[in-house]
């Protein structure tokens, strides 16, 4: 337990310190006009919630399993091999939870995180209290089931932080650029096509990390049939601001997106 601070502390200087590169980014390659004061009170609303939330889920799950008992039968694995193996089965589970959420009686909790109009880096933090505990719960028990040591979870933490950034970023990367990535992870283009309001790319490109699962699973699209003009947010009402925020759905709200 006497560790959980000072890497809550770590986690949240990485956080604002990527912040601070993809917002000098996004003012030098926009990759469209926006004005960030429009929502940035959902913005941080949804950033305190997210942000505190996902590191009590992580940190205090992995204080909470530290004394649970070893496991003797993964003794024998190198610790590589597990590492390697928790990164693809918890960045699976994302995509799992994630394709969840957009059914009709999950939508509500993932609702918050659609709800930007307008996608930068830090509106990607939005999610509801639901959303998290769904999102963050399989990779603390992977952590015990694989027997990786706190290292490698901080590690995947790491790579999720940074790619949830990455993912959101208004940057114009260079097209050819993403379309070369794109065979094996996120980029911008790719994950903004879920973000479209657009009818016909709804419920595509689920993935957190690697591209892998949606095309696995046939929930592909390519970014080039995205329009650059294409509106994101929701094609409904949003409900109170608590309910939004808690993931659940308030009285005569319409319950689901697919």
């Amino acid at each position: 337990m006497s560790a959980v601070l000072p890497q809550y502390l770590a986690a949240t200087a990485a956080f604002f310190l990527l912040g601070l590169l993809f917002s000098l980014a996004e003012w030098r390659w926009p990759l469209r006009p926006m004005n960030r004061r429009r929502e940035l009170g959902l913005d941080v609303s949804g950033f305190l919630l997210s942000w505190h939330l996902s590191n009590a889920v992580i940190l205090l799950g992995q204080s909470a399993l530290e004394g649970w008992a070893p496991r003797p039968e993964l003794d024998g694995v190198p610790g590589a091999l597990r590492g390697v193996a928790f990164f693809l089965a918890a960045d699976f589970f994302k995509y799992a939870v994630h394709v969840l959420m957009h059914t009709r009686w999950l939508w509500p909790v993932h609702r918050f995180h659609h709800s930007p109009k307008q996608l930068w880096w830090f509106a990607g933090n939005r999610a509801s209290a639901a959303h998290v505990v769904l999102h963050f719960l399989p990779t603390v028990a992977l952590s015990w089931l694989l027997a990786v040591p706190p290292s490698w979870v901080m590690l995947n933490a790491g790579i999720n932080l940074l790619w949830n950034h990455v993912m959101h970023a208004n940057v114009a990367w260079p097209a050819a650029l993403q379309r070369s990535l794109e065979w094996v992870l996120v980029t911008p283009r790719y994950h903004h096509v879920h973000h479209a309001r657009t009818p016909e790319l709804l419920g595509t490109n689920f993935a957190s990390v690697l591209t892998l699962w949606d095309r696995l699973f046939g929930t592909t699209v390519s970014p080039e049939r995205m329009a650059e003009d294409t509106p994101f947010g929701v094609d409904e009402p949003l409900p109170p601001l608590l309910h939004l925020m808690m993931g659940v759905a308030a009285p005569q709200q319409p319950r689901g997106r697919r």
